[in-house]
């Protein structure tokens, strides 16, 4: 996921995933969020969504795969997930 930061990135269209106006990305944070469904129909349906909305090479693939799995302990990048309160806390990185 990418936040735009500066004004001259870009996402055009309502269900732009890539912006326009960057050269380069560079990533020095990781964020986790519950953003993509708050119950089990509802990432059910965001599944179907991007596997009938996008070309299938590039999301719809990614998201057949992940339809019956609304809950995991990992994230898309192998790291671990934690509940809200002590344990994701305990594991946050300190950005300076």
């Amino acid at each position: 996921m990418l936040w735009k930061n500066l004004p001259h990135v870009l996402y055009k269209g309502l269900d732009a995933r890539e912006p326009m106006g960057v050269d380069r990305v560079v990533t020095d944070f990781y964020c986790q969020h519950y953003g993509k469904a708050i119950s089990v129909m509802q990432w059910e349906e965001t599944c179907d969504y991007y596997v009938k909305h996008f070309p299938f090479e590039t999301y719809g693939s990614k998201w057949l795969g992940r339809k019956g799995h609304a809950i995991h302990t990992q994230s898309d990048f192998s790291r671990p997930l934690f509940e809200w309160g002590g344990a994701l806390f305990k594991n946050a990185v300190v950005v300076n």
